[in-house]
């Protein structure tokens, strides 16, 4: 009898342990959720047109932000940082951009004077910034370098709209360390809208630099475009480069149009600019 209430107690302590356990992992598990519903977590990911790139290229992506246990779009964070960083871990680019419900776009430009090596891209928000870097987007970029021609350029534009819009284009050749590529014969076409609007043929001065100007008689309508180069370093070598023009016009064009019919005079109307 004795020994059969010893092993009842025994199950009854045995019980208690159990329920015990029970309501401390149940506590635990209740403050997680809490704490999981006050600080939600964030997640970035990154989807790359490439998986490497050369100098010169650009680095488009598309950018998703998550929150949750189950990765549904966030809409807490507005704002995505994404960082370019070289392989002796030195920023090279960083850029803002906007998120909608969760998502976003962008772009990185890689300059032609970059050194080739294995970059990072990495992405994140700056709630995230409040936790570990768990779920930073950080993933390894091999860019390489094609360039066999040494010579980087530097362009910068300048726009004057009386009596005509005229267009003035400075650039500067340097060699990769910086020195300047003088008494250079360069030949220059200036194309917009696959329409060529200037050419002419100018020599780099001691700094390496040409200035030449160009009129765009429809500044509104021809927003983009390209200068095409032909550098002659000698004889019997030519260097071709390609500069974008991404806008020939430093103004704005607002144009206003009635929502339906006419614009009268003292008449109330909705209009779309």
């Amino acid at each position: 009898m004795y020994r059969w209430l010893t092993i009842f107690t025994l199950f009854l302590f045995s019980l208690k342990a159990i329920y015990a356990q029970e309501d401390a992992i149940g506590g635990v598990l209740e403050k997680l959720g809490k704490y999981a519903e006050n600080y939600p977590q964030e997640r970035v990911y990154l989807h790359l047109d490439k998986p490497y790139y050369t100098v010169g290229d650009d680095i488009w992506f598309k950018g998703y932000v998550t929150i949750g246990a189950y990765n549904f779009l966030s809409g807490l964070s507005k704002i995505l940082y994404v960082d370019l960083i070289s392989p002796d871990e030195k920023m090279v680019q960083s850029i803002r951009i906007p998120l909608i419900s969760g998502v976003t776009m962008g772009d990185f430009q890689l300059a032609d004077s970059l050194g080739e090596g294995n970059y990072r891209i990495r992405a994140y928000t700056n709630w995230m910034r409040n936790f570990d870097n768990e779920g930073f987007f950080d993933r390894v970029l091999p860019i390489g370098n094609a360039r066999t021609d040494s010579i980087v350029t530097h362009s910068s534009f300048s726009y004057e709209n009386s009596p005509v819009h005229t267009v003035t284009a400075e650039i500067a050749f340097t060699d990769p360390m910086g020195g300047p590529m003088a008494d250079m014969n360069v030949n220059y076409e200036v194309i917009l809208e696959e329409r060529n609007i200037g050419r002419g043929r100018e020599k780099t001065d001691e700094q390496g630099r040409i200035a030449f100007n160009f009129v765009n008689k429809q500044p509104f309508n021809l927003k983009t475009g390209k200068i095409e180069l032909t550098l002659s370093r000698s004889q019997n070598q030519t260097v071709k480069k390609i500069i974008p023009l991404k806008t020939t016009s430093h103004t704005h064009s607002i144009q206003f149009f009635p929502e339906s019919g006419h614009l009268v005079a003292g008449n109330l109307a909705k209009v779309a600019f």
